[in-house]
């Protein structure tokens, strides 16, 4: 959980001079000199869980923003059930905010009262009163349905020099000038073969690719800025239906796993979004499925409803800066979502997909089952509902979606959508752009995108809007990958496999430099040999040298041949028992050497 700044004091449960320690941060009024002067204006501050919120974990952390641990020295926790908690205050990486972590869970379905000292006031709360409940959690998955985890080979061949290595095939529909430069990234699953990330050309040409293990599935795979630098990010995890549990996962350019990032408050990361964020925190959502009385909506009594959370969680110190939930927030009967029948099927009405920081602070969330894009103030109030049963917002023709994901806000207003628009509602799906005027209470349509094809995604879906002015577009469930020119016309269409799928897909330029050997393999075919070579993930390889030689000592270059794919076959002339590869890039410098390796068959 990180360790205690200088300014925290205390750990409860470590030992007696903790517990003293423990008690004295945690005991009214305690260091009277540092609370704020009687005459001075109260400190207003943020409190996560936010006041009244019904869905609470029972392992939650008590964050609060906008002031530091002096601040809150008195603080006092105490729960219906479980009574008084102790606890450490733990400043936030950027010093604007302090999490409480109880030395203890709460219960589950126990009203938690926190008090905070004199001086201070919770935004939404009862002046130093803040309040909440802890939900029943109900189960570990939220949703229902296969898990689509890779199973084995499937039909397609394993590289010879990497038999660990068989990527579905990418095909290339269409290719025309105006593309942007960068490669294509993409996590596929689903399919009968190998799945996980993977980097491809416009050629649908394998770059780099990544296999998971049985039952482990990989979403949402593009490039950000980790530390500085460029990085690959993506979520993995087990997955059910639609949701899952799992960790989001960054990867350095040698494609070596720096840093793996967990949802907070006990929840396990969902599957749908694992987005980096300028202020050294990451976006995650997680579902969680929670008891709930459905009666009023035509279900069970002792039913299950799935709350949408969305959580803001420090890269440095796996503190939560910001949790919302849906439940509590939006109403059970802002969804068209059958009823469940059952005690024991979970009801997820919102179905949380996208979560984004918006320009001015606060955050932009997507609930598809809803049908609706909420923008949240920083304390996570909702400022306006576009679309959806309770929309706020007076919408101008074609903005109605239906089914939506990834709802990005791009500054002025503008906010780019996926508009699934399943179900019969169009007979395509589209990639929008909407701009809101709160003042006015408007949305209006500056642009739609749909495939000449008229492709309709049922679930998934995404849309980026690259540096140039074109737009890819990745089509969800129907495993197709589009990029449009600023006109709307169609210069790239790729095509996965039958069967396979990726949930979102993106351009971004590259440059990875794997940090082991190439690889080759090689068999006799009469006089020549064919020789094998790859190295997974390297970007500047431009061309293969093959070197051969009676022995392991004593090679010499016989053959080059430019670099063709993953695996680029080679035919040298040579009856040599022994050969090696040699990368070299564009300018003809060599980058790197294979291990030597004995020709099959001779």
């Amino acid at each position: 959980m990180g360790s205690m700044t200088g300014r925290a004091r205390g750990r409860a449960g470590g030992g007696r001079t903790g517990l003293r320690r423990a008690a004295a941060l945690a005991a009214v009024g305690a260091t009277a000199s540092l609370a704020p002067a009687a005459d001075a204006a109260p400190t207003t501050v943020l409190s996560f869980p936010s006041p009244d919120t019904q869905t609470a974990s029972p392992h939650t952390e008590i964050s609060f923003r906008g002031i530091t641990a002096e601040g809150l020295q008195g603080l006092v926790v105490t729960a219906s059930r479980s009574g008084r908690h102790r606890g450490a205050l733990k400043d936030h990486a950027d010093g604007h905010g302090v999490s409480f972590v109880p030395g203890r869970p709460f219960r589950p379905g126990e009203r938690v009262r926190v008090r905070v000292p004199a001086g201070v006031r919770v935004d939404g709360g009862d002046g130093r009163i803040d309040e909440f409940t802890t939900a029943r959690i109900a189960g570990r998955f939220a949703t229902e349905g296969p898990s689509g985890a890779p199973r084995g080979h499937g039909p397609f061949p394993a590289l010879k020099s990497r038999p660990d290595l068989a990527p579905p095939t990418v095909q290339a529909l269409q290719s025309h000038p105006g593309r942007e430069p960068g490669s294509i990234f993409l996590a596929p699953k689903q399919g009968s073969g190998q799945g996980g990330p993977l980097i491809v050309d416009d050629a649908g040409t394998p770059i780099w690719f990544l296999p998971l293990g049985a039952g482990i599935r990989a979403t949402d795979f593009r490039v950000q800025s980790y530390a500085g630098r460029p990085a690959l990010t993506w979520w993995q995890g087990a997955a059910r239906g639609g949701s899952g549990r799992g960790e989001g996962i960054i990867a350095d350019s040698a494609y070596r796993i720096v840093k793996r990032v967990r949802a907070g408050n006990g929840y396990a990361a969902d599957l749908h979004e694992f987005r980096l964020t300028g202020r050294g925190t990451a976006l995650v959502l997680a579902y969680a499925p929670v008891r709930r009385d459905l009666s009023a909506v035509g279900g069970p009594r002792h039913g299950i409803a799935v709350d949408g959370i969305a959580q803001e969680v420090e890269l440095a110190t796996g503190r939560v800066r910001f949790e919302w939930h849906s439940l509590g927030n939006v109403a059970l009967t802002d969804t068209d979502l059958p009823r469940p029948t059952s005690a024991r099927d979970p009801f997820d009405y919102f179905h949380i997909n996208s979560f984004n920081l918006d320009a001015d602070g606060g955050y932009v969330v997507s609930g598809r089952r809803v049908d609706t894009v909420y923008k949240l103030d920083p304390a996570g109030r909702i400022e306006w509902r576009l679309g959806g049963k309770s929309g706020t917002l007076a919408r101008g023709p074609g903005v109605r979606f239906n089914l939506q994901h990834d709802a990005v806000p791009h500054g002025y207003g503008t906010y780019t959508i996926f508009d699934n628009s399943a179900k019969g509602v169009r007979k395509g799906s589209r990639a929008i752009t909407v701009r809101v005027d709160a003042a006015q209470h408007t949305a209006t349509l500056v642009r739609a995108i749909h495939h000449p094809d008229w492709v309709l995604a049922a679930t998934q879906g995404d849309l980026q809007v690259l540096p140039g002015g074109n737009t890819l577009v990745g089509w969800g469930s129907q495993g197709r990958i589009s990029e449009f020119g600023p006109a709307g016309d169609l210069l790239l269409d790729l095509a996965l496999p039958r069967g396979y799928d990726t949930y979102r897909a993106y351009r971004f330029a590259w440059d990875g430099q794997p940090p082991s050997r190439p690889r080759a393999a090689a068999t006799a075919s009469g006089p020549s040999t064919a020789v094998f070579a790859s190295w997974n993930g390297s970007t500047r390889t431009a061309s293969w040298t093959v070197l051969a030689g009676a022995s392991p000592g004593a090679l010499a270059p016989v053959v080059s041949a430019p670099r063709t794919g993953l695996e680029t076959p080679i035919s040298a002339a040579t009856s040599a028992r022994y050969v090696a590869v040699e990368a070299v890039d564009a300018s003809g410098r060599a980058l790197s050497r294979s291990a030597v390796v004995k020709v099959a068959g001779r």
